[in-house]
């Protein structure tokens, strides 16, 4: 079996990704936080790829929104340490997760990802479609400050898009 064949730690990352991600597919809730958010399954021969943990992050995504799944456990404990990782495309989709899933109580870092303008416009647009997707009484006000004209354009269009989302006679003004 493909979870047989991720045990023994003899794949290439390529169809390492491709056996994860099958599995992500098609899997129960167990398999979906095994081989979804589980880190030591992202570890090859001692390293940490984060990149791959991304690719299994964006399969779980897919996942949730095609078959109403979401893994088991405590997912805002799970995401919590992908919400702070370096590897931005990790980030961005583990906000992502955290909206899709309206995990409230990582609301704070969702609104703090969205609010920094240190970080760039992929990770604070993912955040800002989590803020539309959880609801947060706050998101127009965040979203509003960042479609200002003063704004860089790709940072308005973001945030607009997600205004939208949530309030569309907003996003018009």
């Amino acid at each position: 079996s493909l979870k047989q064949l991720l045990e023994t730690g003899d794949l290439d990352i390529t169809t390492r990704t491709t056996a994860i991600e099958t599995i992500l597919s098609v899997g129960n809730p167990d398999e979906l936080q095994t081989y979804g958010l589980d880190p030591e399954r992202f570890t090859l021969s001692g390293k940490y790829q984060p990149g791959l943990h991304a690719a299994a992050l964006a399969r779980l995504l897919v996942a949730g929104r095609e078959r109403d799944i979401r893994p088991s456990g405590d997912l805002a404990d799970q995401l919590r340490p992908l919400l702070a990782s370096t590897h931005l495309p990790l980030r961005a989709t583990a906000l992502r997760l955290a909206g899709d899933w309206k995990l409230n109580s990582l609301a704070g870092t969702v609104l703090a990802t969205g609010r920094d303008p240190n970080l760039p416009v992929t990770v604070r647009r993912a955040s800002f479609e989590a803020m539309a997707a959880m609801q947060l009484p706050v998101a127009a006000e965040v979203l509003t400050a960042a479609a200002k004209q003063s704004q860089p354009a790709d940072l308005r269009a973001a945030a607009i898009q997600s205004l939208a989302d949530l309030d569309m006679q907003a996003a018009a003004r």
